[in-house]
């Protein structure tokens, strides 16, 4: 699990210094739960697995790390973020477990500790709000967007894992291939009605699959281009036949950029960012995957 919190570095600077430097800067505070440190030091120091670790890399060599910390406890997910959040121990914080046995309570009812309604301690993001600077926190524990609603000005809070449109938030396979069990069975026929173009792309021949997602019907453009008849590149082109729409063209086995658009499901619109992947563009056993998809509207 990656969780970012993301502000301006003048909250790191008094007030007067911070106005005065001008800085633009952001301070970046990624945790990746339960990954152990030393084993990650001891992959770092492989080259070869390294290169396999472009992003962990990164940090090791631009980022600030600890090289030694005294844990909360008990150190679980929810009490060691309400910690990291709020500088304070779980005794101040009231998240004592991932799960909380209340005082008074049945000895069978609990409640959740990511639970941001349980937090007494003012975590950062109120904090640096307070201070008239602007956080953006995404999947964070007790970071749910209902508990923070009127308590913060400009910061933005928002939680992905509380977040969902119902069955157009679950990941799907789309492939012509029924011998796959709970995959979206697609018709690939040759493309007709398309106008627009892919840039930098010269088409030989093409075809196409529909598919709905939400109320909306997408589509697959499947192109040859380097003239075999065989396909090559594969767009997805939301709502019309209109290829200068086409949020991504991918060759086999990569991946989309998150796809920044809307999606409208039961008559609400929805703003959203799913990544799709390309596994085989064979007419015979066509793939191409696309990510869980939760909608950005669970955030205040």
């Amino acid at each position: 699990m990656i969780i970012l919190l993301a502000l301006s570095i003048s909250v790191l600077l008094p007030p007067l210094v911070a106005q005065s430097s001008g800085l633009a800067r952001r301070v970046v505070i990624l945790s990746i739960d339960a990954l152990k440190a030393d084993m990650l030091w001891s992959l770092l120091s492989q080259p070869d697995v390294a290169a396999s670790l472009p992003g962990f890399r990164y940090i090791l060599q631009n980022g600030y790390l600890a090289r030694g910390m005294i844990v909360s406890f008990p150190s679980s997910t929810a009490v060691s973020h309400a910690v990291i959040s709020t500088g304070a121990p779980p005794g101040v914080t009231g998240i004592t477990g991932n799960a909380i046995h209340l005082p008074g309570t049945p000895l069978t009812s609990a409640l959740s500790g990511f639970n941001g309604s349980l937090l007494l301690a003012e975590p950062l993001w109120v904090t640096v709000d307070r201070q008239g600077l602007k956080a953006v926190v995404a999947a964070f524990p007790q970071s749910d967007p209902w508990a923070w609603e009127g308590k913060l000005r400009q910061s933005v809070v928002f939680n992905p894992y509380d977040s969902s449109m119902g069955p157009p938030t679950f990941s799907t396979l789309y492939t012509n291939n029924r011998s796959i069990p709970r995959a979206y069975y697609l018709n690939i026929t040759p493309a007709s009605g398309w106008v627009g173009s892919l840039a930098g792309y010269s088409v030989s021949s093409a075809w196409e699959a529909a598919f709905s997602f939400g109320d909306e019907t997408w589509y697959f453009f499947i192109a040859d281009i380097n003239g075999d008849s065989q396909p090559d590149i594969v767009a997805v082109v939301p709502r019309e036949k209109n290829l200068s729409n086409a949020l991504a063209v991918l060759k086999e086995g990569e991946w989309s950029k998150p796809l920044n658009t809307t999606l409208t499901y039961k008559g609400n619109t929805y703003v959203i960012a799913p990544l799709f992947k390309a596994l085989n563009l064979s007419l015979a056993n066509f793939k191409v995957y696309r990510s869980l998809t939760r909608p950005f509207e669970a955030s205040t």
